[in-house]
């Protein structure tokens, strides 16, 4: 055992972990997978406190580096999930626009339909076990179901590095 189980991880800095490194391991070389990227992906970082961060990479070995493919779908799964959201969101701010006449409405809500389902299209290209969504539950055949897939998608927190300091502090 390397810490006591009552050590209290509160630090006076929490800071991002990336999940996967080190950094040198990422380098885009001559591979035409964009590493990178991969490696500061959202679902890729947590936010830590960083006494536990320190400790993590202390006790730890870094993850293998993936194979390019499943960086490469990692990478499309999380930006055609993070597309689906926000397309879903604008819409929903336009519904609530006061500054658009109801033409101009309705044509732009049919635009952003359109614009969503060719991005499930391209979600339905990841396989599953890299989907962050699962397609069938955000289907959307009519502007009406695209926003309330809204809803589904606001759930999911594709925008935001998850926050782990609560369940490292749990005793």
């Amino acid at each position: 055992m390397t810490v006591d189980s009552e050590y209290i991880w509160t630090s006076s800095r929490n800071d991002t972990h990336h999940l996967q490194w080190y950094s040198a391991l990422y380098i885009n070389d001559d591979t035409t997978v964009d590493r990178h990227a991969f490696r500061d992906l959202i679902s890729r970082r947590a936010i830590i406190p960083r006494t536990f961060h320190n400790w993590i990479h202390h006790v730890t070995e870094p993850p293998e580096v993936p194979e390019d493919e499943v960086m490469q779908y990692a990478i499309d799964a999380e930006r055609v999930a993070i597309s689906l959201a926000r397309t879903a969101s604008r819409a929903i701010r336009l519904t609530r626009s006061k500054k658009l006449d109801e033409a101009t409405l309705n044509g732009r809500l049919t635009e952003a339909l359109e614009y969503y389902n060719n991005c499930l299209n391209r979600a339905r290209g990841i396989p599953k076990e890299f989907s962050l969504v699962d397609v069938d539950e955000i289907e959307a055949n009519s502007v009406d179901e695209m926003l309330q897939c809204n809803r589904v998608m606001g759930r999911l927190a594709l925008h935001r590095v998850a926050y782990r300091d609560r369940e490292i502090n749990k005793t």
